[in-house]
């Protein structure tokens, strides 16, 4: 529960965030919508911070790693297609490049 917890949370923070901060800048709708999912990749991030949790926590050490192993492992492999679904496909920007 901890993990699909954090996957969907994450996932909806930078969701909202996006929305967001796109429309206190001005971009488009349609940009503004699919921002978030573009920016699903975590790797370094998440890794730092697990392990800084750790340090803190160290008693949840093993609940804590296999969480933000297991969620980064999911996020790499499937943001390269969010990425272009979301950029390419439903915002249109350099939809000829990609």
């Amino acid at each position: 529960p901890f993990g699909v917890g954090y996957i969907v949370l994450r996932a909806a923070g930078r969701i909202v965030g996006a929305w967001f901060g796109g429309m206190v800048a001005g971009t488009k709708p349609v940009v503004r919508h699919w921002m978030g999912v573009a920016l699903m990749p975590q790797a370094g991030m998440a890794t730092g911070m697990g392990l800084i949790a750790v340090h803190h926590f160290p008693g949840f050490g093993v609940h804590i790693l296999s969480v933000v192993v297991v969620a980064t492992v999911l996020f790499e492999l499937v943001s390269p297609f969010l990425i272009r679904h979301a950029i390419a496909v439903r915002a249109g920007e350099n939809a000829g490049e990609i």
